[in-house]
């Protein structure tokens, strides 16, 4: 079997732009790939982000940060990046999303340093709409 990559979204910040998806060869992991200003491509792991290579979560950006939003063993997760290669996790507040074993975080945006995402919670999977403060 070869390697393949597959892209799942990319986002323009203040300093390039960065593409996020996943490299599989005997397994699948997150990848990302970050396009500077002066045309050169680096490659970075995203271990520890959780499912977003495999097809969940979602990515955008915020003011001058990249965001990744996903979940890690069942719980909603927010990674961020000011560079696209170096990633943080940042801890969500209790209220921000429903701790939830339903919970499906579907898309966000982001705009003027906010978030808005949508996705659905509980067994009967109702949509609900979050913004960030």
């Amino acid at each position: 079997t070869g390697d393949s990559s597959g892209a799942k979204g990319i986002e323009a910040g203040p300093d390039g732009q960065v593409v996020i998806g996943q490299k599989c060869g005997d397994a699948c992991s997150a990848r990302v790939w970050a396009f500077d200003e002066q045309g050169s491509w680096a490659s970075g792991d995203l271990r520890g982000i959780g499912e977003v290579g495999a097809g969940e979560g979602t990515f955008t950006v915020a003011g001058a940060t990249f965001l990744v939003f996903g979940t890690r063993a069942g719980q909603p997760s927010l990674w961020a990046s000011e560079d696209g290669l170096t990633w943080v996790r940042r801890p969500l507040p209790d209220s921000a999303f429903p701790s939830d074993p339903g919970f499906m975080l579907l898309d966000a945006a982001g705009a003027s340093g906010r978030v808005l995402a949508v996705g659905l919670y509980g067994e009967s999977e109702q949509p609900a709409v979050w913004v960030s403060p």
